[in-house]
């Protein structure tokens, strides 16, 4: 797989690519909630080119133009509303609450399918 047609990488590679050590991705995640890595089941992160925008701006606000992190927060904020960047909104498919309501859902579409199907 060419590295144009991989739609995910690991932290490591991501890491490589955007130039940010690994345990500054993980920080950044842990105080930017417009930065969030998928997760594999086993809870290893994975990312995209999408993130490439949001980690290249975040690196802007804090080591270019030196925001604290409350600033760089609402800056990105206003940045991805402003620019409608594509925002990751990540389920954890792994914590019980989600599997709980998308077996609901489920439920509920197979019920939906039966009904019509009559």
């Amino acid at each position: 797989m060419s590295e144009q047609e991989k739609k995910f990488y690991t932290i490591k590679e991501f890491s490589q690519k955007v130039g940010i050590k690994e345990y500054v991705l993980r920080y950044w995640e842990s105080v930017f909630p417009h930065f969030k890595s998928y997760k594999t089941q086993k809870g290893h992160r994975r990312y995209t080119d999408d993130h490439i925008t949001v980690v290249n701006y975040i690196k802007e606000l804090m080591w270019i133009k030196k925001y604290t992190i409350e600033g760089a927060k609402k800056a990105l904020k206003e940045y991805l509303s402003k620019n409608k960047t594509k925002q990751n909104y990540i389920l954890n498919f792994d914590s019980a609450d989600t599997k709980k309501f998308l077996l609901e859902i489920k439920s509920v579409l197979e019920d939906t399918i039966k009904i019509l199907e009559e």
